[in-house]
């Protein structure tokens, strides 16, 4: 969901398949371009989360953190690359996202 376009902030939630007891787990990142972008990562943040402890939502920044170390080529394709590591997440067996 585009939430602004000065400067551009948007969101991307993601969502687990129904686990055990029907209950899903879900995770909405903010992504906001910084002025340089995309010679600059763009700020990011976790706004809202279900069915996460504070440990797991840690352990979710942390892998964030470590990929945007990692990236060469900045740009909407590590926009992909951060939603991809939540995605991969093992709080996330199978998920679906939306924009």
């Amino acid at each position: 969901t585009v939430l602004s376009e000065k400067p551009t902030t948007f969101t991307i939630t993601v969502t687990s398949e129904a686990g055990e007891n029907d209950e899903t787990v879900q995770t909405t990142l903010k992504f906001t371009y910084r002025e340089k972008y995309p010679d600059e990562t763009p700020l990011y943040e976790i706004v809202s989360q279900e069915n996460l402890d504070d440990n797991d939502v840690m352990d979710i920044i942390k892998l964030l953190e470590q990929q945007v170390r990692k990236m060469e080529c900045l740009g909407t394709a590590s926009l992909h690359t951060l939603a991809g590591i939540t995605l991969s997440n093992q709080l996330f067996p199978e998920v679906s996202a939306t924009d």
